[in-house]
């Protein structure tokens, strides 16, 4: 991440990240995402929550398609 990349929506579980991912890559929008309160790498925890980030020039339209959700 760089600073240009800003944060588009924190701590959302997993449902709700994957339909946002569809949508952004759906009006191709790139993102990351890092996720919080998992225990390592196979850990299958349902409290796990992500946040997804978004270049600086796609936030109005990342925005825009959050809203619609």
């Amino acid at each position: 991440m760089d600073n240009r990349e800003v944060m588009l929506i924190d701590s959302i579980d997993k449902a709700k990240k994957d339909r946002l991912e569809k949508l952004l890559l759906k009006n191709n929008i790139s993102y990351f995402e890092r996720s919080k309160g998992d225990h390592g790498f196979f850990s299958k925890s349902s409290n796990r929550k992500y946040s997804i980030y978004v270049h600086i020039d796609s936030l109005e339209r990342a925005k825009s398609i959050l809203e619609e959700m």
